[in-house]
């Protein structure tokens, strides 16, 4: 114990230094890019102009000297996502790997895209987010807003493939989202239109999340409407993170998902009929609790996810569905 007005000897203390992530920026024809701003995170989220619009202590940053040359340091274990942009352009994001050891990476700039739209609900504007992921780095994302007119603008982005998401805006936690996506690709310069149009019909889905002694009471409910057969043949996806590449490898899917917040289960509405994927990834509480909401924004790649393939018939309506869940371990240090 260590008490007041006393030297306490705590004996020796080891500190992880952490590994390096060192490299280059250059440009399309592979001059070095001097001021060119470098950003590394578990996840990064930019919005329709800025790499990073809100830095914080978990988006690491520097800038490029005139070699174009960068180093971030105090780097952890776990995988990362790195990106660069500069006025005359961004790179793709590149993902890091586990491990330890020090790194060399190189990215290079390449003119910026466009992707703008419109987003209709049964013929009218409306309310949404819209969020790209990269194909490749899908624990990433850009987002902006629809106006009041139902229309979207992503200013600056990066020339690569993505998966296009639109997620409807509801009113409150207890509500659950409807969202399409659809893979679409950016090359340097373009400005490429993507309109979204969501309309359904179907039955009512609700589902039930199961966990022994009724361990888990709180989760994050997703039902995925498949349109493409050949997706049964995916590997099931088992954590946060590889359900957003799922999602990347079938392409076309619109979805249901939302907080599991009372009796343990939710109802998803207007979905048709098929083979769907059922998901739920467990909550270690409440998420009107401040520290289980802070827990999630700071982002829930890694998060058991547990899922199972379901089909759904015309009728009845409504139908049930049943998801076994395990509580979810401590969270990972980054």
């Amino acid at each position: 114990s260590i008490a007041p007005a006393r030297v306490t000897d705590l004996g020796t203390i080891t500190v992880n230094r952490g590994r390096v992530i060192a490299g280059s920026v250059v440009d399309g024809a592979g001059r070095p890019v001097a001021g060119a701003m470098v950003a590394l995170a578990r996840e990064l989220r930019a919005d329709g102009t800025t790499l990073v619009p809100f830095p914080g202590p978990r988006v690491l940053q520097v800038a490029t000297d005139l070699a174009g040359r960068f180093a971030i340091t105090r780097v952890g274990v776990g995988m990362q996502q790195l990106a660069a942009e500069h006025a005359t352009g961004r790179s793709p994001i590149a993902v890091i790997p586990p491990g330890d050891t020090d790194l060399e990476v190189a990215l290079t700039l390449r003119e910026a895209g466009v992707v703008q739209g419109h987003v209709r609900i049964d013929g009218k504007p409306g309310e949404a987010m819209i969020l790209l992921r990269p194909e490749t780095a899908v624990d990433s994302r850009i987002t902006v807003r629809t106006g009041a007119d139902g229309s979207y603008r992503f200013d600056r982005v990066a020339a690569e493939r993505y998966t296009h998401i639109t997620v409807v805006i509801k009113g409150t936690r207890d509500e659950n989202t409807d969202s399409k996506s659809q893979p679409i690709e950016v090359k340097p310069g373009q400005t490429l239109d993507v309109d979204v149009e969501l309309t359904a019909k179907g039955v009512t889905v609700i589902e039930h999340l199961a966990s022994p002694n009724e361990a888990v009471q709180f989760g994050y409910g997703i039902l995925g409407i498949v349109d493409d057969p050949a997706a049964v043949t995916l590997p099931l996806p088992h954590t946060i993170s590889e359900g957003r590449a799922f999602g990347a490898k079938v392409g076309a899917m619109t979805t249901r998902d939302g907080m599991i917040v009372k009796d343990r289960q939710i109802a998803f509405a207007r979905v048709p009929p098929g083979k769907h994927i059922g998901c739920i990834a467990p909550l270690r509480g409440d998420p009107a609790d401040p520290q289980v909401l802070a827990e999630l924004q700071r982002g829930a790649a890694d998060w058991p996810l547990y899922c199972k393939w379901i089909t759904i018939a015309a009728a009845p309506d409504p139908q049930h569905i049943s998801i076994d869940v395990l509580p979810a371990p401590p969270p990972k240090a980054q």
